[in-house]
């Protein structure tokens, strides 16, 4: 039998499992998804050489000691990323027109605070730019619990084919075609690109504010 399909999540150790996301990242889940939080664990206790959940729960435990990144890895399996370009549109409407008439050299900061794979804080930086100008002294801090997620966002390239909610006029203006074996895809130009920094950040440690203050005390975001 495939290894893979010879694990089962019990219901008792999806409860620990889930206080554990709960606690870590303030990510609540319901029973329905107990066999989401098999899937995604499964290959990690291949990987590890486990036998079961049980001994993922326990791994998991030994990493809060450990420090291996483990548990980082088990927030990122569990982590839904759900995003697209000009999400909530209203939003970026009225960020437009509460900045269109401010001094060209205004400070102007922006936290995104669930940046996900970038293009939510990537459309803030573009409404910005439209209503500033790039030379306007305005940045944007993005930041995710998920370090993975956070990868993609640093690098700023999307396929083409997923992108979604993003008009073509800003698509010429603000991201660059890739070219040969790139073609596929989009890239964020960099001089919109240099304006974002991207962090990782869990606001669920709610307990320790100067962890935020030593991200942010360079740049003064707000």
């Amino acid at each position: 039998m495939n290894k893979l399909a010879s694990f089962e999540l019990s219901l008792n150790i999806f409860e620990k499992l889930r206080q554990l996301i709960h606690k870590k990242a303030g990510i609540s889940m319901s029973d329905a998804k107990r066999s989401l939080v098999a899937g995604r664990l499964r290959k990690r206790l291949v990987a590890l050489n486990l036998d079961g959940y049980d001994d993922y729960f326990h791994y998991l435990k030994k990493d809060e000691l450990a420090g291996t990144g483990e548990m980082q890895r088990f927030i990122d399996l569990l982590t839904t990323n759900e995003t697209w370009f000009f999400r909530e549109e209203k939003h970026f409407k009225f960020l437009k027109k509460q900045t269109k008439d401010c001094p060209v050299s205004q400070t102007v900061n922006v936290w995104s605070a669930a940046s996900s794979s970038g293009e939510e804080p990537y459309s803030i930086a573009m409404t910005l730019a439209d209503s500033m100008g790039l030379s306007s002294p305005w940045q944007i801090l993005g930041t995710d619990i998920s370090t993975e997620i956070l990868t993609t966002a640093r690098k700023g390239i999307y396929m083409k084919s997923k992108i979604k909610g993003l008009s073509t006029p800003l698509k010429r203006k603000y991201m660059l075609n890739g070219v040969r074996t790139d073609e596929d895809y989009l890239a964020i130009v960099p001089e919109l690109k240099k304006k974002l920094q991207f962090k990782h950040f869990n606001s669920a440690k709610t307990g320790e504010p100067k962890y935020f203050d030593k991200l942010t005390a360079k740049n003064n975001f707000l």
